[in-house]
């Protein structure tokens, strides 16, 4: 098939679509918003609208302007948006079908608190859609709840490569150490405001109170500078810089798994979420968890079975689970491995790619 995706293309979703697809001998074009960071993965053939016309406040009109040419030239079997938001409206504006639309989580769980110009432009965008991909039942509902109806909404997240992330020996044998010397901590997520990485800021003093001994380790891709610049003052002035490591943008897959598997505890406390990729990979590298109490993470995270969740907001309630998995080895060995169990059962990439394509090949049979 010829896929013609558009898409962030410095989004990690992006990236790892584009990659399976062309894995699976698809050819994949991708137009996007952006100048790519880093190399896409080979053969995906690239149109930067930036390049084309890049005004503030208007190039989104004139990119939409631009959409059915550009697609008319390409041809695709599929148009395939990332995100109901932005990608979504200039893939609807492209005026082809089939057209495929992927909610990714807070293109709709926020929706509210948007304007009304960019609600008008998602809702348009969701009901030109043949079908509308959502990454966690939560965000299948709040399309339903939208008037999308029922028969073009599907569950599809884009999974994991179960071969890439996988847990260190250390999991898989059981040999933990005992020492909170050794105990490195994670955050997970990018710094951006969504994600509440202050949260986990001002938990880390808290922690370092109980276990003075212990290693932070915080992602700093796609960063708001103004929100890392917050999160590096708030541990400054807390004098908790020697206990904090900022790792720099990770350029692959491979560097991300082995930052996780270097990883005993992993923490997210996003806002929001579809299905978190960061969250199945720590899972499956064997990280313990503490996460965030959100409805998208229903389907994943069991309280004291295989994570453990903490009402959003509540630093003193972070920093205490934190404390509690360094403290409690054996309970930090038991979560991790049930949480490996979870991801390889159901978290892997292949048969989402494997819906994903049934999906694509019943849609052009109806256009055919």
């Amino acid at each position: 098939m010829k896929i013609c995706l558009v898409a962030n293309p410095n989004s990690a979703h992006t990236r790892r679509l584009a990659e399976g697809l062309i894995e699976r001998r698809h050819q994949v074009y991708l137009i996007c918003q952006s100048v790519p960071k880093s190399p896409l993965p080979a053969g995906v053939q690239v149109i930067e609208l930036a390049k084309r016309f890049n005004i503030p406040k208007l190039r989104y009109l004139a990119w939409s302007l631009i959409m059915p040419g550009m697609v008319k030239q390409i041809k695709p079997d599929i148009l395939h948006a990332i995100s109901a938001s932005g990608a979504a409206w200039l893939a609807a504006a492209a005026l082809f079908r089939p057209l495929v639309v992927t909610a990714t989580g807070s293109d709709l769980l926020l929706l509210r608190q948007r304007s009304w110009l960019h609600n008008q432009l998602t809702y348009f965008a969701l009901h030109q859609a043949d079908r509308v991909l959502c990454l966690s039942s939560q965000l299948a509902q709040v399309a339903r709840d939208l008037g999308i109806s029922k028969d073009r909404i599907e569950v599809n997240f884009f999974g994991i490569d179960l071969r890439t992330f996988s847990p260190s020996d250390r999991v898989d044998s059981g040999n933990q150490e005992d020492q909170t010397e050794s105990v490195r901590v994670l955050s997970l997520r990018a710094m951006k405001r969504i994600y509440n990485p202050a949260d986990i800021a001002r938990a880390v003093p808290l922690v370092l109170q109980k276990a003075p001994q212990v290693h932070f380790l915080i992602m700093t891709y796609n960063a708001d500078p103004l929100v890392q610049a917050e999160f590096e003052a708030i541990i400054v002035n807390s004098g908790a810089s020697h206990a904090v490591e900022y790792l720099p943008p990770l350029s692959s897959d491979e560097a991300i798994a082995g930052v996780l598997r270097q990883s005993d505890i992993a923490v997210s406390v996003a806002a929001s979420d579809g299905t978190p990729v960061s969250v199945l990979e720590s899972m499956a590298c064997g990280c313990a968890l503490v996460l965030g109490e959100i409805p998208a993470l229903k389907e994943w995270a069991i309280p004291e079975q295989n994570s453990l969740l903490v009402p959003l907001g509540s630093t003193e309630l972070l920093s205490q689970a934190i404390v509690r998995l360094i403290v409690d080895v054996p309970l930090r060995r038991r979560l991790a491995v049930s949480a490996l169990e979870t991801v390889r059962e159901k978290g892997g990439r292949e048969s989402q790619f494997d819906q994903l394509e049934e999906i694509y090949q019943n849609l052009i049979m109806v256009q055919v």
